[in-house]
């Protein structure tokens, strides 16, 4: 929700969509908002303030990967001049502090011996800088997964946490295991779930 309008933003309906519509709280109506600058869906989607909204990545026309990250400010659509370090099948993004989104993102590639490798890692942008850092949390710190993960960011009187959970593994297995990671400390802690559980909700 930004300025009490909720949107509707890509996705796909027989092709990938560049559309966005917009749903005002006050007046209960619909109506269209600017259309992306790409069409898009498979993307991350993260409010960067009270009056900005950023679309990340994702899947576009021809079923080609997207490195471009979009800014909207309530009125149209910006192409920020920095791209993602590589583009990722599944990717997900998260405000963890005033400044800093963290993207987490999946993608399987074909390493020196040409076998499928399942690729995940935690990319940390700026949005003062509108940069990258240089640190990068990747497996084996992290748990490889992809497909329709869950990430939440849990806030405690200790600190801020990123939780991440659900997907398929490297073994093409239901993942059960969670990474709860400091977002102070870039530590990270892992857990597993009893029952293996795909496709399920965190909160």
């Amino acid at each position: 929700v930004l300025s009490d309008k909720l949107y509707a933003i890509g996705g796909y309906q027989d092709a990938v969509l560049n559309s966005v519509e917009v749903y005002d709280l006050n007046t209960r109506t619909w109506s269209e908002a600017a259309s992306l600058k790409e069409a898009r869906r498979d993307f991350a989607c993260v409010k960067v303030s009270d009056t900005q909204i950023a679309v990340i990545g994702g899947t576009g026309e021809g079923d080609v990967p997207l490195t471009s990250i979009e800014v909207f400010d309530g009125s149209n659509w910006m192409t920020l001049p920095v791209t993602l370090p590589e583009a990722y099948d599944y990717v997900k993004a998260v405000k963890v502090d005033d400044t800093h989104v963290w993207i987490i993102g999946a993608a399987w590639y074909k390493d020196e011996t040409r076998h499928s490798v399942l690729k995940t890692e935690i990319r940390k942008f700026d949005m003062s800088t509108m940069s990258f850092d240089a640190e990068v949390i990747a497996a084996p710190a992290i748990t490889a997964r992809y497909d329709n993960f869950q990430v939440v960011l849990q806030r405690r009187a200790d600190g801020n946490y990123l939780v991440i959970a659900d997907g398929i593994d490297a073994d093409y297995t239901i993942c059960r295991k969670v990474d709860v990671v400091n977002v102070a400390t870039g530590a990270v802690e892992t857990t597993e779930l009893t029952d293996a559980r795909y496709n399920c909700a965190m909160i």
